[in-house]
Parts: C-alpha cells; structure tokens; sequence
C-alpha cells in the first residue's frame, strides 16, 4: 500500500505544481501587460482621418429648391 501512497501524494503535488506554475504566469502577465488607451476621438492621432470616417453627402441635398424629388 505505500507506493500507492507515495504515487498519489506525487500526482497531487504535481498538480499543484503546474496549477501555481500557471497562476503564477497569468498574474506576471496581466500586471506587466500595458493596453495602448486610443485618445478621444479614436482617430485622432499621428495619421490622418481615413475618408471613410468622414459622412459623404446626400445624394438629394445638393439644393433645397424641389424640382428632383
């Protein structure tokens, strides 16, 4: 029955081993992970506005006077 014992105890320590191992390597990098934070607007930096960004004009709205409706 000791060896039983012995291999038990082992594997239980091996678990715990691995589980702290891990715990451990998830903790170090969430602390050192440093998320870049967009500025407001989220545009707004070194490169210019993509045009995409920028709403384009209605197709009827080039003038108010009614005769293309």
């Amino acid at each position: 029955r000791p060896p039983f014992l012995l291999t038990r105890v082992k594997q239980l320590a091996a678990i715990i081993a691995a589980l702290t191992f891990l715990f451990v390597g998830l903790w170090f990098g969430v602390s050192t992970y440093y998320a870049p934070r967009p500025s407001y607007p989220y545009y707004d930096t070194q490169k210019p506005v993509p045009p995409w960004s920028e709403p384009t004009p209605l197709e009827g709205n080039r003038d108010r006077g009614g005769e293309n409706r």
